[in-house]
């Protein structure tokens, strides 16, 4: 967690401190019931948060209350759903973990954000950001993905912006290879239709030459019938 990010020059626990105003050791000891466990991660998200907005994106956290009274309210489900941004032309969501001490990422947690990124099809990427690896059931589970791997990244925290401005790159090119597709198959289209436009022309004139030298066979044979007719004639005489 020594890792210092760009654009708000800090870094982990340097952001834990600032924040919480304690020491990220005791931050990231082990959650004891799941209040504390939420609580974390909603610290996480808000990190990564401020890491896209300082980094050029337009980002919002994904978080709905209900209001029952003025002091009862409940939180509803994001959806899967814990950060949502945009970084020029790339439309992006991110599912955010954060475990403590030694904790790894569970099968579970990756099925969700796949089946996540398989339902939510209007976005260019989806992410998994954590601060720790997967364990071997969750990299499984990831290489056995059917859905498009191109629209999954997952990755740790210190790869987030990184990644973010490498797939905006591959979208772009992607995008301008497949304008330059489709501008062939605009000139083949063209092109096409070009040559169809002579073959009809073509076979009209082929057609009006074969039926003009028909004409032309049928009126020397008839000249020729008359004047086989008229050399009888003669020689009769």
């Amino acid at each position: 967690m020594s890792f210092v990010f760009p654009g708000i020059n800090k870094t982990f626990k340097n952001f834990i401190k600032e924040l919480l105003d304690i020491e990220f050791e005791e931050f990231d000891k082990i959650a004891k019931n799941d209040k504390e466990k939420r609580f974390k991660g909603k610290v996480f998200e808000y990190f990564l948060y401020e890491l896209a907005a300082h980094n050029g994106m337009i980002v919002e956290m994904n978080q709905t209350f209900i209001s029952f009274s003025r002091t009862i309210f409940k939180s509803l489900s994001d959806g899967c759903t814990d950060l949502h941004g945009q970084y020029r032309q790339l439309h992006w969501f991110a599912q955010c973990k954060y475990k403590s001490g030694n904790i790894k990422i569970q099968v579970t947690e990756i099925r969700e954000f796949l089946n996540t990124a398989k339902r939510k099809t209007n976005y260019n990427i989806a992410f998994f950001i954590s601060n720790t690896e997967l364990n071997n059931y969750a990299i499984n589970e990831l290489k056995n993905y059917t859905g498009d791997k191109d629209k999954i990244c997952v990755c740790l925290i210190k790869d987030f912006i990184p990644k973010i401005y490498e797939y905006e790159n591959i979208f772009i090119n992607n995008k301008i290879k497949l304008e330059q597709e489709k501008n062939k198959c605009l000139e083949y289209e063209i092109e096409n239709r070009i040559l169809k436009t002579y073959n009809e022309k073509l076979e009209n004139l082929n057609n009006k030459l074969e039926k003009e030298i028909k004409e032309i066979k049928e009126e020397i044979k008839e000249n020729n019938r008359k004047f086989d007719l008229i050399l009888d004639i003669l020689n009769k005489k």
